[in-house]
């Protein structure tokens, strides 16, 4: 007894049970009754699909208490069955330190695991045999309600649980902490949500006829007089002036505004702090009077006194358990939504004092303008000239630098000779003071430097409407040259409205009207023609005149970078020009006629700019091989060199019909017949194609291109090329 009492001394004597102390534990094992009990244990069968015997109680238990711990022993019904006494796992339950652990006979080591984690054999632990006696020891012991296996279960469950929320605590209290420094709401934010948060206002009226004659303004808070209201138009509250959108009692339900992203920026030690919220106001039919805006703050992020983020949080949910601040990632540049909101003006004179004093920050927040002031600071690190332009009133280009930083990170100039703003955007003084003038954002300066670049003057005017448009310098080069660029906004706004289209397609319109034009020789230097009065008319007439809209505009865009195509065809038109009995060899009249051919044979060649290349520089031509009996059909379409050497020879889908042996032959005739012809320049011609074309080939070689689609995939491209070359006698 005294060694006994000498073991419970030492586990009494520390919080924690400590292993080598229960070791010393004897070992509680099964009683006789508890042997014959389970020799007559009932067979019970289970399972869905598979049906399976098994003992009605798969484990047995029993239990004792040591002092202040209680064991609990855990028993195979199998193994009483067969007169075994030992447990397979002795639980050891401490409830005033509120601590529990396990030893596995079956494994010889000590688990932390709860009851049901236990490894089991059978059907599950809570199938168990325990007598009444035991199991009210285990509920008294564990001051429960339930019995002996809910108990325990209850019981470790609720220790995990309390170490969870102190694992939870340990990471949630410095945060807390830094939360409780954050300064309460000013006393009149409330008001400036509802007045100035929210910006959407109504005008509430019922309907009546001969139209109401008031209505409530939700701005006002009152009954003010209106003039012939209609139902989601857009008016000024006559008394506050504010913009208003009129609601008929009769057609609306419930309405709600937008969300609206707001700011308020308060010191906080060390520094300051931003808070993010959405305000909105939700109106009822029946309840539309004096509704106040709902706000919910979901971001807080901390700067220190030099304007550096030090942390961020968002409110939301913590480890899928309650709702709370919680750290997160700071802001960065790159941060892509737009989070821009009014920011709360009366902490801002202060914070200009001290921690934003060399930020340009609060210059912006005078302005009204939607910001967000967080990621505007972060950007500012990487962007030092973003104070710049803030403190020379250029709001609108500061904006959308904090908005898009990776976009309007190269506005400023690298190597600028002069210290000044002006020459770091690429500008002189009188332009800064027009941009500044103007607020123009990125748009309007480069249009600055466009005008400065080209020496060509912009009006002020022009500039903003082109910028509202969203037209840059490079989609008008098509007629730069022939107008000043306010002439080109005064046609493009009379033709917008006269057509009632975009600004986008009034200018494709045009292009693809002066390409045409081009095509079918007008002088498109002519006013009369680049400054056509119908525009949309002579289109269609012009694109009429074609056999297809698109071939004629491909046409015309080819002749401009490719201006001799036609002409070297027409030059070698009566020497190589053939008709056999069979076949006949065709050159093409105009560039239509290849787009047309290589349209009906489902292949490439009109499409690579490779060809038309070639034929501008008289490396070889595109030539229709066509069946004497149809020459209007196409049949093959034929590479040729200017000696005759033919370096393709395709049909549809870039292949080669069964009849290709005929072809070659009067392919080779038509070589024997094109010799007599050649002149010393077509010779000379006909060498330097050849030296070009075994470069070419080399080179496809080295760089093993390989064909990707069609009946050749998986070829390479220079073994097709060499197996249709005909050289020429």
């Amino acid at each position: 007894m005294s060694g006994m009492t000498t073991i419970l001394r030492n586990v009494r004597r520390h919080k924690r049970m400590k292993r080598k102390e229960l070791e010393k534990l004897p070992v509680l094992r099964a009683t006789t009754t508890m042997l014959k009990q389970a020799e007559n244990e009932p067979m019970i069968e289970s399972g869905y699909f598979r049906k399976e015997l098994r003992y009605e109680h798969e484990y047995y238990a029993r239990c004792k208490r040591f002092d202040r711990i209680l064991k609990v022993a855990i028993y195979l019904t199998k193994n009483l069955a067969a007169g075994g006494r030992k447990p397979v796992y002795e639980l050891f339950l401490d409830y005033d330190a509120q601590d529990f652990l396990t030893y596995s006979f079956m494994e010889k080591k000590w688990r932390t695991a709860m009851l049901r984690n236990l490894p089991q054999q059978g059907f599950g632990i809570y199938d168990m045999q325990i007598s009444s006696r035991d199991s009210a020891v285990i509920s008294q012991y564990l001051h429960s309600k339930w019995g002996a296996i809910v108990a325990i279960r209850e019981f470790q469950e609720g220790i995990r649980e309390k170490q969870l929320l102190a694992r939870h605590k340990k990471e949630t209290d410095p945060w807390d902490a830094a939360m409780a420094l954050v300064p309460p709401l000013p006393k009149d934010w409330v008001r400036w949500v509802s007045k100035v948060g929210v910006e959407q206002n109504y005008m509430f009226y019922q309907y009546r006829r001969g139209g109401a004659k008031t209505g409530y303004c939700s701005y006002c808070d009152r009954e003010v007089p209106i003039r012939n209201p209609k139902h989601n138009a857009v008016a000024r509250c006559p008394r506050c002036r504010r913009t208003v959108q009129f609601k008929s009692f009769g057609k609306m339900g419930r309405l709600r505004t937008g969300r609206n992203i707001l700011y308020l920026m308060q010191p906080y030690p060390g520094g300051f702090v931003i808070r993010e919220f959405w305000a909105e106001r939700t109106y009822d039919k029946e309840k539309y009077r004096n509704i106040k805006a709902f706000y919910h703050e979901f971001r807080r992020a901390i700067f220190n006194a030099d304007a550096k983020p030090v942390q961020a949080f968002y409110w939301g949910v913590y480890k899928q358990r309650a709702s709370r601040w919680i750290k997160g990632c700071n802001c960065s540049e790159g941060y892509y939504p737009d989070e821009s909101g009014r920011v709360y003006g009366k902490t801002v004179p202060y914070l200009a004092r001290t921690y934003l004093q060399k930020t340009g920050l609060p210059e912006l927040t005078r302005t009204k303008m939607k910001i967000d002031p967080e990621k505007y600071l972060v950007v500012l690190k990487r962007m030092p000239n973003l104070e710049q332009l803030t403190k020379a009133g250029l709001f609108r280009l500061a904006v959308e630098c904090t908005k898009d930083y990776y976009k309007l990170s190269s506005i400023f100039q690298t190597t600028p000779v002069q210290r000044g703003l002006a020459p770091k955007l690429g500008l002189n003084r009188l332009e800064l003071a027009r941009l500044r003038k103007n607020q123009g954002g990125r748009a309007f300066l480069e249009w600055l430097q466009f005008e400065k670049q080209t020496g060509k003057p912009i009006s002020d005017f022009a500039i903003q409407w082109m910028c509202k448009e969203h037209i840059d310098p490079q989609q008008l080069q098509f007629i730069a040259d022939r107008m000043r660029y306010g002439q080109i906004q005064h046609y493009l706004n009379r033709q917008m409205q006269e057509l009632n289209l975009s600004s986008e397609r009034v200018i494709e319109l045009w292009r693809d009207y002066l390409s045409m034009a081009f095509r079918f020789g007008y002088d498109t230097n002519d006013p009369i023609v680049y400054r056509v009065r119908k525009l949309q008319q002579r289109h269609d007439e012009l694109a009429a005149r074609g056999e297809e809209m698109q071939l004629t505009l491909r046409a015309g865009e080819l002749l401009q970078t490719y201006p001799h195509i036609e002409q070297n065809l027409q030059a070698i038109r009566e020497k190589f020009a053939f008709t056999g009995k069979q076949f006949q060899i065709q050159v093409p009249d105009k560039l239509e006629d290849i787009f047309m051919d290589s349209r009906k044979l489902c292949h490439c060649i009109a499409n690579s700019d490779v060809y038309w290349e070639r034929m501008e520089r008289r490396e070889s031509y595109l030539l229709f091989l066509r069946k004497t009996a149809e020459p209007d059909t196409p049949y093959y379409t034929v590479e040729a060199e200017p000696g005759g050497t033919v370096r393709q020879v395709r049909t549809q889908y870039n292949r080669q019909n069964d009849d290709i042996g005929e072809v070659r032959a009067f392919l080779k005739i038509w070589q024997k017949q094109l010799a007599k012809r050649l002149t010393q320049k077509d010779k000379q011609l006909a060498a330097d194609s050849h030296e070009l074309r075994i470069k070419e080939l080399v080179q496809l070689r080295n760089d093993q291109v390989t064909i990707h689609t069609g009946d050749l995939a998986g070829r390479l491209l220079v073994d097709v090329l060499t197996e249709d070359l005909m050289e020429a006698a």
